[in-house]
């Protein structure tokens, strides 16, 4: 799949959880979020690799932690980046 319009309601009826990224996620168990379907922001792949998918709008990353996000299962970014599936912002100013 390589446009967001291949993903609408292929999940319906399910959860997923949204994993944040930031230092304050090493103080959670992760591991209760085995078996679940999983979406992951920006750095929190290196917290949780086990992310089914993954959102990364910092441009920097993929300089960063390329080998990371190539092992990454499905992975949403901005327009341009070397890889992933490229998803349109909505603000001028880089915030959606």
């Amino acid at each position: 799949m390589n446009s967001i319009v291949a993903f609408k309601n292929i999940h319906n009826g399910k959860r997923l959880f949204i994993l944040a990224s930031g230092s304050s996620i090493n103080d959670f168990d992760l591991s209760l979020l085995s078996h679940r379907m999983v979406m992951g922001l920006n750095r929190s792949f290196l917290a949780w690799p086990e992310a089914y998918y993954h959102c990364v709008f910092d441009h920097r990353l993929f300089e960063e932690c390329e080998s990371e996000l190539e092992q990454t299962r499905c992975l949403f970014t901005l327009d341009g980046r070397p890889w992933g599936i490229p998803l349109k912002l909505f603000s001028s100013k880089g915030f959606s």
